[in-house]
């Protein structure tokens, strides 16, 4: 669409999905006739924040997914932030051939497919940590793309990290809803995304700091080995000790 009719033409179809989407939810219809459960009592708002920070730190397998989580999305979003300047003004490809690109890589979400199947035959833990280190080593690939054929290059490392990405989520957000009682999960579950993705704008502010001093190709090195630090976290006896069938302590 860029490249045939503009960028500007192409934000305002974007937009225009939106507004197909808000009307679309504006058009349901839910029957509200049926009696509402009655609220039990709730604490208040900071009881439960700290019940749902005690979950995480108290458990030695998610203070270390957590904090695999976060690190991978701090350095994959140091390198999303100049990978678009990267594939336009360092390798120089086309609106139109960049968009195939992405397109046709993001093919790789059909790991999610499989992602139950694979839990469940090498386990939770080595799970978790091949998704991992396959996701972050396969970054590596991208500024290999200067000196070799980049489309190729490009797609076998975005592929990889479209097919793992999804495993991993499925994988350990399996195991949240197996290990954390129904009662704390949506606390748990509020505190994990806050940090997991609270992230992503430090991440997103510090690649474009790098982009614009020290440059494009030495920023995606930078975000790529600050991914591989998510490696140790899942390096350890409780995570490597996990199953399939096994919850978290």
């Amino acid at each position: 669409m860029i490249a045939f009719l503009g960028a500007a033409l192409t934000i305002v179809i974007d937009t225009v999905s939106y507004l197909v989407s808000i009307v679309t939810l504006l058009a349901m219809r839910v029957d509200d006739a049926q009696p509402r459960p009655a609220r039990a009592a709730r604490a208040p708002f900071l009881v439960e924040l700290r019940q749902g920070v005690a979950v995480l730190t108290n458990s030695p397998v998610w203070i270390r997914i957590v904090g695999a989580t976060a690190t991978f999305n701090l350095g994959i979003s140091i390198t999303l932030s100049v990978y678009l300047l990267y594939l336009y003004r360092v390798l120089h490809l086309s609106p139109a051939v960049a968009g195939a690109l992405l397109a046709v890589s993001n093919l790789g979400f059909a790991g999610a497919f499989f992602a139950p199947r694979i839990g469940r035959r090498f386990g939770v833990g080595r799970t978790l940590v091949v998704t991992t280190t396959l996701s972050a080593f396969s970054q590596f690939l991208l500024p290999l793309a200067l000196v070799v054929a980049p489309l190729p290059v490009l797609f076998i490392a975005e592929l990889t990290i479209t097919a793992c990405i999804p495993i991993y989520n499925i994988t350990q957000i399996s195991l949240r809803q197996r290990s954390i009682p129904a009662a704390l999960l949506g606390r748990a579950n509020a505190t994990l995304r806050t940090i997991v993705t609270g992230v992503f704008p430090v991440g997103t502010l510090l690649g474009g700091v790098l982009g614009g001093t020290i440059g494009i190709v030495p920023t995606l090195v930078a975000g790529t080995v600050v991914t591989c630090f998510a490696i140790p976290w899942l390096l350890t006896k409780p995570i490597r000790a996990l199953r399939a069938e096994s919850q978290a302590t």
